[in-house]
């Protein structure tokens, strides 16, 4: 009211008067080199958004199976990083993360700390399938475990898993084995057609912890 203070679309809320000094900021968000269907339709959203506004924005992908934040191409005129993990945070990537001199936020993955963070619930996503398992009557469940072992799916087998156990119902574990870079939706139906060759149909009921391996 007192007219210290714009607002500006792209820009935020600044001093009165100083719009045309503040510089562009650069915005980096680091993924890992296993992107899922949902990964790069987050990551195309996150640089259309980004741009949109007028910010510098450019991708920095890592090896999952060698991730330090070292061999980020993060450098002094970084402003802020997204990071989209699809693994467990290692203890010396959290310290290092936590003590860069920017803000830092994490996506798709909740580190357990004060980092920030914006995530689904995957653990009790998990457990509401069970139940709705459960409460249409099925006592014999499976789940077919078709993506690579990521930190997501294992917390959405480990709340279906949980669930069914408390209403004591029984639980198959059906594994893909897919490691990065393969065909999920493949192998979640050779090896579905594997399994029903050899053993039949015993359950009722199967939850795939991911929608490309219902595809499958």
């Amino acid at each position: 009211d007192e007219g210290l203070v714009e607002t500006r679309q792209g820009q935020g809320s600044i001093r009165a008067g100083t719009s045309g000094s503040l510089k562009t900021r650069n915005i980096v968000m680091a993924y890992s080199n296993y992107v899922s269907t949902f990964g790069a339709s987050m990551n195309a959203a996150f640089e259309k958004l980004f741009i949109e506004r007028g910010y510098n924005f450019r991708f920095a992908p890592y090896d999952s199976a060698n991730l330090k934040l070292d061999t980020l191409p993060l450098n002094g005129s970084t402003d802020a990083l997204i990071f989209s993990l699809d693994s467990d945070f290692p203890p010396e990537l959290l310290y290092s993360l936590a003590n860069l001199k920017m803000p830092v936020v994490c996506v798709d993955i909740m580190p357990q700390t004060t980092l920030d963070a914006v995530c689904t619930d995957n653990e009790f996503g998990g457990a509401m399938a069970a139940d709705w398992f459960i409460k249409n009557g099925h006592r014999k469940c499976a789940m077919l475990l078709f993506l690579p072992r990521t930190h997501n799916p294992s917390l959405r087998k480990r709340g279906f898993e949980r669930q069914l156990f408390f209403a004591n119902a029984e639980m198959e574990c059906i594994d893909c084995d897919t490691q990065p870079g393969e065909n999920s939706t493949v192998n979640a139906y050779e090896t579905m057609m594997r399994y029903v060759k050899k053993n039949g149909c015993k359950f009722s009921a199967i939850f795939c912890d991911s929608d490309l391996g219902g595809l499958g």
